[in-house]
């Protein structure tokens, strides 16, 4: 079993990498939610799967156009196109393998302690990251920090904090449908497992299991790397005051065409 952690550190690198097909309807208040962090990333990744060619690099500047407009400062900020991917995972993967290409030697953005995953459609609150690298750095054994996940348009309304799997082998989120957030769950901590969806995992661990499985989909990803990471001998918790507003768009249905 690999360290996730390391020597303690105030504040160790993060690299934000968000995966959108093109530029979302969802991803400009993403990209502000990660330039209004308390705590900041050291970098953002943001991995652009839309299919097509895109010979005059158009996707990727509007990508950096809409996180200038959000805030970010983007000499922090690098843009790649994974269209052949076929999973979350699979971006997030590639898109780690171009920017090690790109990167020269010794560069902060590769060697990152930790990856924060994000959806396009997953707008991390303010305090978000500051609140799972508290709950990352609890404990040396710690490898992956999920987030407490609410409604996009309706935040009082969870969606999930942690996942567990019933006697049968269902994805189980122990919540009502439209349950409103009163607190009710802030003291859970380990949990079987998080989705994908604003997780905080440990680069090494990550590398060391292989990232997600890619025969999985987009909804089962994050339950099946939480349980080989616990498998591994690593825990995986929730940070309950790290909050993620999440469209769950491709869940719904909803995933609407990407601008170019």
């Amino acid at each position: 079993m690999t360290e996730p952690s390391g020597a303690p550190s105030l504040q160790p690198a993060v690299l934000a990498v968000a995966v959108t097909p093109g530029l979302s309807p969802y991803l400009p208040e993403t990209l502000r939610g990660l330039a209004l962090q308390r705590t900041e990333p050291d970098a953002v990744l943001v991995v652009d799967v839309s299919p097509g060619e895109d010979p005059a690099h158009e996707r990727a500047k509007a990508i950096r156009m809409a996180a200038r407009e959000a805030g970010l400062d983007l000499e922090s900020v690098r843009v790649v196109r994974a269209p052949g991917a076929q999973t979350f995972g699979d971006a997030v993967r590639e898109g780690i393998a171009q920017l090690a290409d790109q990167a020269s030697g010794g560069d902060r953005l590769v060697t990152a302690r930790w990856l924060w995953l994000l959806h396009d459609d997953s707008a991390p609150e303010p305090a978000a990251l500051r609140e799972l690298l508290r709950g990352a750095q609890s404990a040396p054994t710690v490898a992956l920090t999920g987030p407490k996940q609410c409604d996009w348009s309706q935040p009082q309304r969870l969606l999930e904090l942690g996942v567990s799997v019933s006697r049968g082998g269902r994805r189980s989120l122990g919540l009502e449908e439209g349950e409103l957030d009163q607190g009710q769950y802030d003291d859970r901590e380990d949990v079987y497992g998080v989705g994908t969806a604003g997780a905080l995992v440990a680069t090494a661990v990550w590398e060391e299991l292989g990232g997600t499985d890619p025969a999985l989909g987009p909804f089962g990803d994050g339950l099946d790397l939480s349980r080989r990471a616990r498998l591994a001998g690593y825990r995986v918790i929730v940070a309950p005051r790290a909050v993620v507003r999440h469209a769950r768009a491709s869940y719904q249905g909803i995933r609407r065409a990407a601008r170019d």
